[in-house]
């Protein structure tokens, strides 16, 4: 759940549902909003919880979850954690963690008492999963890591919509029409042009860019593919002409990059997001395939430029498996922004969860 434009992965909710689990005696399904997660414990629709997130590592060196000892685990600057991610078992599809609340009562006091200056997650030492990449998430160990990612531009995760379904449901009510694009696995990009400086940034940090007599010998994808694609000079161009700052936001994918899971030649980035940073807000869907189309810059791949809600969110989930935009075995998944207000959230494919492991 993403609260203040931060992913909240640790969060008390109500089980809303909870049923014997065909395939074991000893297991019930729960299910929390849209989520479905497998337990043991004795619980019953109606009780809250404390429900982990998939991408959730869980540090073991708290006793209560022992029982995740040798599941997915990853060590982190010295500690042990247990990742969460999808699943099945006994032929049932599992996302998440829940644990009765009762075991937590101190740090949910704690958290109720701090009028949300902590969260569950910083509390309970609970840390999000990054995937590997070649940058490192150390600044001091990389020399490409330069500053942390700009405040004045919004980072690019989307919400998924096992959590946003309220909103969901009044989009749905409202007729309200919906931009549908592929989500490509790559890795996350921004390029912006603010007061005449450049910025290239992957997810969490701003790249160091060397000087421009140097850029034929850049070693960063990051910065080697918006120099090749030609997207910083058209950037800068438009700075230069029009004084406008402007942030493009994208995906890195090809070669080298997730195993080449979209199956191209060499390494390409497709914008999905331009945010204006003096209006401080992203151009509509419209809006931003006309910009990109202005100045010649590629867009993610579109599935629906006109889509209109299923009125469950759960056919939202079926729609995301399904073929690549590109050469890849299937897709990650959709994401869905609305063709009148800024609203959006991504649907990703099951299929891609279990296959890959994400």
């Amino acid at each position: 759940m993403i609260i203040n434009g931060n992913r909240q992965l640790v969060t008390i909710q109500k089980i809303d549902k909870i049923i014997k689990h065909p395939n074991a005696d000893r297991l019930n399904i729960a299910t929390v909003g849209l989520w479905e997660m497998i337990t043991a414990a004795p619980l019953n629709a109606g009780d809250e919880v404390l429900f982990f997130e998939i991408d959730s590592m869980i540090p073991l060196t708290d006793s209560r979850f022992e029982f995740l000892k040798g599941r997915n685990e990853k060590t982190l600057n010295g500690v042990a954690y247990s990742r969460l991610r999808t699943m099945r078992l006994r032929g049932e599809l599992s996302q998440g963690l829940i644990i009765p609340i009762k075991e937590f009562e101190r740090e949910v006091e704690q958290f109720l008492n701090t009028e949300n200056e902590l969260d569950l997650q910083e509390i309970l030492g609970v840390k999000k999963y990054e995937a590997p990449a070649w940058i490192s998430r150390s600044k001091g160990s990389n020399p490409e890591i330069g500053n942390s990612f700009p405040d004045f531009v919004p980072k690019t995760d989307q919400e998924r919509v096992q959590n946003c379904v309220r909103q969901y449901q009044d989009a749905f009510e409202n007729n309200e029409s919906f931009e549908a694009s592929y989500k490509l696995h790559g890795s996350s990009v921004t390029m912006l042009v603010k007061d005449n400086q450049l910025q290239i940034c992957s997810r969490n940090y701003s790249l160091h860019i060397p000087s421009v007599f140097e850029w034929n010998n850049v070693t960063s994808h990051f910065i080697s593919t918006a120099i090749k694609t030609g997207i910083v000079f058209k950037l800068l161009l438009l700075h230069s002409m029009t004084g406008r700052n402007i942030a493009l936001q994208g995906e890195l994918f090809g070669v080298g990059i997730n195993k080449n899971f979209e199956g191209i030649e060499g390494l390409d980035i497709n914008i999905f997001d331009v945010y204006d940073i003096d209006a401080m807000r992203y151009l509509l869907p419209k809006e931003r395939i006309e910009f990109l189309a202005t100045h010649n810059i590629k867009s993610v791949p579109i599935y629906d430029a006109n889509f209109k809600l299923p009125e469950n969110p759960r056919d939202c989930l079926l729609i995301a498996d399904g073929n690549s935009a590109y050469n890849g075995k299937f897709r990650e998944g959709l994401v869905f922004k609305s063709n009148t207000r800024d609203f959006s959230f991504k649907a990703v494919s099951n299929r891609f969860l279990e296959e890959t492991g994400e």
